[in-house]
This record gives structure tokens, C-alpha cells and sequence, in this order.
């Protein structure tokens, strides 16, 4: 998959662009899909905490209702805020999200990685397998049929979650990465 000429362009020129910038594109963006696609971003800049009390049930507790803390794009912002409040320049966290927002999602919508995910996703199904015949356990037998039955439903979504991510990346580049640099000051070498 190529890149985006605005994921190019971004990482290529120094654009420079202040928390404002940012801010005023995230806020632009539909929340929906804001919040769904980005929040993996947010999180990594912000740092999930979990909170893990002694008597959950794992088996039927996801991470996500054991984090302790609540990550949206306010809190998101306010991290940013925080991180340039302490010296680390405005220009540098700005490119640094940009690039990591795009890059994820360069690489969620690129086709060119389908075989790796689907041997992946066979790899962890042939474990599973593996496991499953040597379990005396029923209960657990069952749940590594669940697991199985998971992976198939993956396999079988790949290739058109591959073109969902990749939509997503066009999406971001469009309405993101080229904002930005229309909004950037630019240097010239």
C-alpha cells in the first residue's frame, strides 16, 4: 500500500504547529469516529491504569471495565498541555502524535501485511488446536473452542477489516495530516 501524500508530506517537511492546531483538527473531526479510531493514540499518550479488584471473575471481564481511568480527547488534550507545560516543545508533540496516529493506521489498512496477520491468527488457532486435544478439562475445552471459533471469525474478517483500516488511514491523512499543514509554518532548508 503507498503511503498518502500527506502522510509523506508531514513527515517530511517540518511543519510547525501549535497544541491549538491539533486541538482545533481533533475538534473538527466527527466525535464517533474520533473516539473509535483513536483512541488507541490517546491512550498511549495518556497511559491506561487498571484496577484490578481481588474478586472479578477474569473470565468474563474485559480490560476495558477494569481500567480505572477514563480516556477521552479532553483528557487527551489536557495530558498534551501537560507534557509541553513541562519543556517539551509544542512542535515536537504535535508531529509525534500525528505521525504515530498515521503510522498506526498506515499499518492496520495495509493489505501488504495480510499474510502476516493471517498466519498470525493460524499460528495462535494451531496452539489452540494443540491445546484442545491434550485437555482432559471440560470447561476448558470449551472455552478453547470459543477461542478457536474467535480466531475463524478474524480470519474471515481480515481482508475487510483491512479495507475499513485503510479507509481510516485515508480519512486521517485527508482530515488531520493535510489541515495541519495548511495551518503549519513551514521551514525552509
Amino acid at each position: 500500500m503507498e503511503m498518502h501524500e500527506d502522510h509523506v508530506r508531514f513527515a517530511t517537511k517540518l511543519s510547525l504547529n501549535k497544541l491549538d492546531h491539533l486541538f482545533h483538527v481533533l475538534d473538527a473531526l466527527d466525535p464517533a469516529f474520533r473516539d473509535k479510531h483513536l483512541m488507541k493514540v490517546f491512550d498511549a499518550w495518556v497511559g491506561v491504569q487498571f484496577d484490578i479488584p481481588p474478586d472479578v471473575d477474569e473470565s468474563n471481564t474485559t480490560l476495558n471495565e477494569l481500567r480505572s481511568n477514563a480516556v477521552n480527547v479532553n483528557v487527551f488534550k489536557r495530558q498534551l498541555q501537560e507534557i509541553v507545560s513541562r519543556g517539551t516543545s509544542a512542535v515536537f508533540v504535535v508531529q509525534s502524535v500525528v505521525l504515530t496516529m498515521l503510522a498506526r493506521a498506515y499499518h492496520a489498512g495495509n493489505e501488504d501485511l495480510l499474510e502476516w496477520f493471517e498466519g498470525n491468527e493460524r499460528g495462535f488457532m494451531e496452539s489452540l488446536a494443540r491445546d484442545l486435544s491434550n485437555s482432559t478439562n471440560e470447561s476448558e475445552k470449551e472455552e478453547l473452542r470459543r477461542m478457536i471459533e474467535g480466531c475463524e471469525s478474524n480470519l474471515a474478517a481480515l481482508p475487510k477489516g483491512i479495507q475499513d483500516a485503510r479507509e481510516v488511514y485515508e480519512r486521517l491523512c485527508e482530515e488531520v495530516a493535510k489541515p495541519l499543514l495548511q495551518m503549519g509554518v513551514h521551514r525552509r532548508k
